[in-house]
């Protein structure tokens, strides 16, 4: 291949290099044909392999370069090449937010045919073994190189947290000033499911096709500047738990998912697990209404308060047992669960009397709100429940086919009748956090009223 007069020699030769060690690991690596396709999603919710999966490609060069350098000695002297010519200076090396040693041409190397390889990948009519037509070689060079050469001031990342088991008859919602409620197009599921290799450790394919809403938002920084997509996620979080203290159904996520707005490069993508939201495989579905709206936000908007001043950390442990009902597949550990997140709050600080006291609060607290009667019967039986499961190892079923009684709850039903009286007691905790008070507090007066019942 000849350089044209716009690319320079010494970049023919080094794109020549990093393209002739590509085509040594495609050789020497049996890549199976699914990771080689690119998956489309459509909006009813079908999917297809078609194309190239560039991204997988891009990662899996990325991580065989390190490891083959020295097999392949040719790259480096490419790279030194540049160097020696000055090509380097207008640029600021950088990898995963690290400055590089620019005379380490080894990885300086890597770095920058990791660029010349996203292009590559592009290219519309290469073969498996990345041979490029000739008379366009040169263009492709000068493109990648003019790439490499802009330095943007600022960057931007797109940060979104896909919704499982979720319905809405709303219009998109701004939940925050960083945070929105949207459809999760198939155009988007397309450039993620494509872009992350590990996607498919957090979400079955078919589920991803159906998870038709998200929780999004835009971070942005200065270029150079790692960017924390924590505090989003954190507040993602706090959102899904406003959405299940709200009503019945089984939404939740398990992963947020991060990138440059399309197209982007493939390793300005990646994400992170999110503890303590999954979902049961039996889960039932929420619907999200226009009657929640008002309820949600204004949940979510005591949530992000009392997190920010650092007073939900009382009821830390009991939202996260909550939370963690939602993932149980078994009826017997969520009960568990849900009288733990009880006993973390209407037992703050008390060690005695466990099941009476914590009955006898629980009505006084949603007194108004649930017949009192009710909520100290239901909670009761459930710690009779309770005991036989960890106690004598009885599941929740073989207990009810033992009483056989009539107007019984049925298993599931009881489990979220228990749920549903859970979600009542953190609320009303949570609007009394918001009003600065704190559990002890709370306690003490529900413990006043109960000597004194309302007249």
């Amino acid at each position: 291949m000849t350089p044209s007069s716009t690319v320079p020699e010494e970049l023919h030769a080094f794109a020549q290099a990093a393209l002739a060690h590509v085509r040594d690991l495609a050789e020497r690596h049996d890549v199976p044909q699914k990771y080689m396709e690119r998956v489309h999603f459509h909006e009813d919710g079908r999917w297809t392999r078609e194309g190239w999966n560039s991204p997988y490609w891009h990662y899996f060069v990325k991580l065989h370069y390190d490891y083959d350098l020295e097999r392949f000695p040719g790259l480096i002297e490419a790279t030194e090449s540049l160097w020696q010519k000055g090509f380097f200076d207008p640029i600021e090396i950088r990898r995963d937010g690290q400055l590089l040693d620019p005379t380490d041409f080894g990885t300086v190397g890597v770095y920058l045919a990791e660029g010349l390889l996203d292009l590559v990948l592009e290219y519309p009519d290469k073969t498996r073994s990345f041979e490029i037509d000739p008379s366009k070689f040169s263009e492709l060079v000068e493109a990648w190189w003019t790439r490499r050469r802009t330095v943007p001031a600022s960057q931007t990342r797109i940060v979104v947290i896909p919704l499982l088991n979720f319905e809405s008859d709303v219009e998109p919602l701004q939940l925050s000033d960083e945070l929105e409620l949207t459809r999760f197009s198939s155009e988007l599921k397309t450039y993620f499911w494509s872009s992350l290799d590990w996607i498919s450790g957090f979400y079955r394919i078919g589920e991803f096709a159906h998870s038709n809403w998200m929780l999004t938002g835009t971070i942005s920084a200065a270029s150079g500047v790692p960017i924390d997509t924590m505090p989003l996620v954190r507040q993602a979080t706090l959102a899904i738990t406003s959405m299940r203290l709200g009503a019945p159904g089984h939404v939740g996520t398990r992963a947020a998912l991060s990138a440059a707005p399309p197209p982007s490069s493939p390793s300005h993508r990646g994400g992170t697990g999110i503890n303590d939201l999954d979902v049961s495989r039996h889960s039932s579905t929420y619907r999200f209404s226009s009657g929640l709206v008002r309820q949600v936000l204004e949940t979510f908007a005591q949530l992000r308060e009392a997190d920010d001043s650092g007073r939900l950390r009382e009821l830390a442990l009991s939202l996260r047992r909550f939370n963690q009902s939602y993932e149980r597949e078994r009826l017997e550990d969520q009960i568990i669960d849900l009288t733990i997140a009880l006993e973390s709050s209407i037992l703050f600080g008390t060690h005695e009397e466990l099941s009476h006291r914590l009955a006898m609060r629980a009505a006084v607290l949603l007194w108004g709100q649930v017949p009192s009667d009710d909520t100290f019967s239901l909670i009761r039986h459930v710690y009779k429940v309770r005991s036989k499961i960890v106690h004598a190892g009885m599941s929740v079923r073989e207990q009810a086919a033992q009483r056989k009684k009539d107007g019984d709850l049925t298993p599931d039903q009881l489990v979220e009748a228990l749920r549903e009286v859970t979600s009542k007691v953190l609320l009303t905790y949570l609007a009394n956090i918001a009003a600065k008070r704190s559990l002890e507090d709370i306690n003490n007066s529900l413990d006043s009223m109960m000597r004194t019942p309302p007249g």
